[in-house]
């Protein structure tokens, strides 16, 4: 539950339940759009491997209900259990008042277990105090009833872990402990997870990681909390949280393919930085991914010095210097628009399942809110 606000040079996260900032969220699909037999929807994304019904509505491979809607009567969503039987996820308004309600009693438990993760370094670029933050987060799932192990890689150890659930569906949830080095001025230091009062957020927990993302690491478990507390955990959960994140994850994969068996599920959940600062909860359906390159420009026949020259001789002797400004320069418009030819040929643009979320989710976007909380004074 905690208040979540990244930035570049510090995190920071409050005790009022929403987070700001940048940062990534769950990966459902390269393209961020659920295959045949799948839901959309504010509840997230998560297989069905056979068809099911949904508030009356058959649904079955190729269909999907409307997304951010009243999933039943009561506010469930069914989902096919072993026999076909319908397993609830969530109970509900009268189980979110007890889930809330838990909330409140152990937030000041809660808050600790979040500052406790937070104010261990965990550094991948240096390996500053990764395998002690490993071992906390293996002792988080044990301490919620899972199974935990350390994966040891070339690298840093990626942590498996195994909380089971009733007979139903199973989720695997995706998390990095890792962060970037501390770098820059920061308003407090950023291993004391120390409580500040931020202009226009209020009390918040200003620290390296307390966004991106050990605190939302932290705080999914203390919902598991607060979950168990109030009638159980309606799902059961698969883990793999890794050390390597802010490296670019060089031994994920592997890893994921030598324990498939023991990752298998009928979906996967990242429940990073789930929310922001009106308190609606939000689940990213998909990510961009990213494409990175390296330019160089070296003096040749079209001119530039072979060695290094005084900038004297700038007048006459071209700079492969300048060159490269303008190859970059050449990669976008003023408007920042792809210009390179044939880039974005292989794109596949939205379809119309897209365009209508897009167009419901536009409904409720505030685009003053989102330029406060992007730091930014237009599009």
């Amino acid at each position: 539950q905690p208040h979540l606000l990244g930035a570049d040079r510090q995190d920071a996260a409050g005790p009022d339940g929403h987070s700001v900032g940048q940062g990534r969220g769950g990966v459902h699909g390269a393209d961020g759009r659920p295959g045949d037999g799948q839901i959309r929807g504010h509840s997230g994304t998560i297989g069905l491997p056979e068809p099911w019904r949904w508030s009356g509505l058959s649904i079955g491979p190729g269909l999907r209900p409307p997304s951010r809607t009243t999933l039943s009567g009561d506010g469930r969503a069914i989902i096919p259990g072993s026999e076909r039987r319908g397993v609830a996820l969530g109970a509900g308004q009268a189980r979110g008042d007890d889930v809330r309600a838990a909330v409140e009693r152990n937030f000041d438990r809660y808050l600790e277990r979040i500052r406790d993760l937070c104010r261990q370094p965990s550094v991948s670029a240096t390996g500053q105090g990764i395998r002690e933050t490993a071992n906390l987060v293996a002792e988080l799932i044990r301490e919620a009833g899972g199974t935990a192990e350390l994966v040891e890689t070339p690298g840093h150890p990626i942590v498996i872990g195994d909380i089971a659930g009733p007979p139903g569906p199973r989720l695997t949830r995706y998390g990095m402990y890792d962060v970037q080095p501390p770098e820059g001025e920061w308003s407090a230091p950023p291993f004391a997870a120390e409580i500040l009062d931020l202009p226009d957020v209020g009390p918040s927990v200003v620290g390296r990681g307390t966004a991106n993302s050990k605190g939302s690491l932290a705080a999914f478990f203390c919902a598991l909390d607060a979950l168990r507390e109030t009638g159980g955990v309606p799902v059961s959960f698969a883990l793999v949280v890794e050390g390597e994140e802010e490296l670019g994850s060089p031994h994920l994969a592997e890893v994921v393919r030598d324990r498939a068996s023991d990752l298998a599920a009928d979906g996967g959940a990242d429940f990073d930085l789930y929310a922001d600062r009106s308190g609606d909860a939000d689940l990213i359906l998909g990510c961009k991914g990213l494409l990175s390159l390296e330019i160089s420009c070296r003096s040749g026949e079209w001119g530039g010095p072979s060695r290094p020259l005084h900038s004297s001789e700038a007048a006459w002797i071209s700079s492969p210097v300048w060159a490269l400004v303008h190859a970059l320069a050449a990669l976008v418009g003023q408007d920042q628009e792809v210009r390179v030819p044939g880039l974005l040929g292989g794109a596949r643009g939205p379809g119309e399942d897209d365009r209508a979320l897009l167009k419901e989710l536009a409904a409720g976007f505030d685009p003053e809110r989102h330029l406060l909380e992007a730091g930014a004074s237009r599009y």
